[in-house]
């Protein structure tokens, strides 16, 4: 085996336990791996093996075997492709069984940013994953583009059933620019403060993820803060 962009050949059995081991750097130059995932930092050293393979067969010798096929990795799920001036309207897709019930493409929660972590904003699922036995959701940001859209399983902490915000006296960020805001509204952003769920469904033609499905029921791990209220605003 050689690592990837370095051209330096290593036992396989001995580079792939260096790198599982910790290992950040090429053991023969100390030169800094950039990909230390022994299924993509080592590729086979065809020519090498080639050269022994030839050298068994002149001295009589059995030739080395061939190496294990790779492991097999879960496709990843990624969201569709919505122009994102379109993305607060993705259409409700069929419910997927999930424990606690059902979730569904289309549905509204509202999520941490992750690229900003202070905010939480109004949000949409825009897949649904499951491998493992694990629920995972990926979310948009309606009325942002789709370079704040980020996948987590769906009882992670930075996900929030619509209404929670303001029932935790914390700021809900309303969507961006690509969301029409309602006309009647007085504020300088065109939204409610607070903001107001119910309408929004309405305008939208969703419904919100339900409380269930976040994990909201005793002994779920999530820290107290977000448990403090089990039976957050359902609206329906």
């Amino acid at each position: 085996m050689r690592i990837h962009l370095l051209g330096h050949t290593f036992e396989r059995e001995a580079v792939t336990a260096w790198l599982e081991g910790g290992g950040r750097a090429c053991p023969l130059t100390n030169a800094r791996l950039d990909d230390t995932d022994p299924a993509t930092a080592l590729v086979p050293n065809h020519t090498l093996r080639k050269a022994i393979a030839a050298w068994c067969v002149v001295n009589g010798q059995l030739p080395p075997p061939p190496p294990p096929p790779p492991p097999r990795t879960p496709p990843v799920v990624t969201p569709p492709m919505v122009p994102w001036r379109e993305r607060a309207q993705l259409p409700l897709g069929p419910p997927i069984a999930v424990p606690g019930g059902y979730v569904r493409v289309g549905q509204k929660l509202e999520a941490v940013d992750v690229q900003y972590p202070s905010l939480i904003c109004v949000a949409t699922v825009a897949a649904v994953s499951l491998a493992g036995g694990v629920a995972s959701i990926s979310v948009t940001f309606d009325g942002w583009n789709s370079s704040y859209d980020y996948t987590r399983p769906l009882r992670d902490a930075a996900f929030f059933p619509c209404g929670s915000c303001e029932r935790r006296g914390v700021e809900l960020q309303p969507p961006g620019s690509g969301v029409t805001a309602p006309t009647s509204s007085s504020s300088s952003s065109g939204w409610a403060s607070p903001f107001d769920w119910e309408d929004y469904l309405q305008r939208s033609g969703s419904e919100p993820v339900d409380v269930a499905v976040l994990g909201r029921e005793a002994g779920s791990g999530l820290e107290p803060e977000r448990v403090s209220h089990p039976h957050a605003i359902r609206l329906w």
